[in-house]
């Protein structure tokens, strides 16, 4: 028997369930050990089927996203292009950025700060920007993955009133791959908006996740 609505829509308590408060205390975590790898299971799956979208897909994609039936997708299309990097590599990057004499030490910054200050300044010099209203820079996002110390350096978000893509932005590109030439700018599927505890930590379904707009983006499970 198939289960009723308010069944599918009810929390599997093995994502849900919580130390004794006093192993909270002493441990600084709040879910058991069991609960922790099942929700891991569960992200790395998200994180397969979510898999970036390669810079080839931006004109298709940017026209689903504009022609987006709210009625019929649900959430907003919200992906981000830009660059994904672990904290380990922004520390590498800061590090040399540091040794090259190209930015100041500052021991109670973080290296995504260092980084993205960097960033941002040098291409409001590129572009002749005012600091204080620039018409592009990159700004910090998140997306759905299993390494939690990352960042996407961003340059456009898809979604509600979000605009065209600004005119400079392949010098945008090239001004980062200057710090990180191994790496392509690509569209990542936003974690807040495609998380797996939205959807209770059922398991992946293209078209209830990201809608029927997206879902023809995804590479299927068999081909990962």
């Amino acid at each position: 028997m198939a289960p009723s609505d308010s069944e599918s829509d009810s929390y599997d308590p093995k994502f849900y369930t919580d130390r004794p408060i006093e192993d909270q205390l002493e441990t600084g975590l709040v879910h058991t050990d069991e609960c922790n790898a099942a929700r891991a299971e569960v992200l790395a799956d998200y994180e397969r089927r979510l898999s970036p979208l390669p810079e080839s897909c931006t004109g298709t994609l940017l026209e689903t996203c504009r022609n987006w039936d709210r009625n019929l997708d649900g959430r907003d299309p919200t992906l981000h292009y830009g660059f994904f990097l672990t904290y380990d590599e922004e520390e590498e990057i800061a590090s040399k950025l540091l040794d090259e004499g190209r930015i100041a030490e500052d021991p109670h910054a973080h290296c995504t700060i260092l980084v993205s200050d960097y960033l941002n300044d040098r291409l409001n010099e590129i572009l002749g920007q005012d600091p204080d209203e620039p018409d592009l820079d990159f700004r910090d996002e998140l997306t759905v993955s299993t390494h939690k110390d990352h960042d996407v350096f961003t340059l456009y978000t898809t979604g509600a009133g979000c605009g065209t893509m600004p005119d400079d932005i392949e010098k945008a590109v090239r001004h980062f791959k200057e710090i990180a030439p191994q790496r392509e700018p690509m569209w990542y599927f936003d974690l807040d908006t495609y998380s797996p505890s939205l959807f209770k930590f059922k398991p992946f379904k293209a078209e209830k996740v990201v809608g029927p707009g997206l879902a023809p983006f995804l590479r299927s499970a068999d081909d990962q």
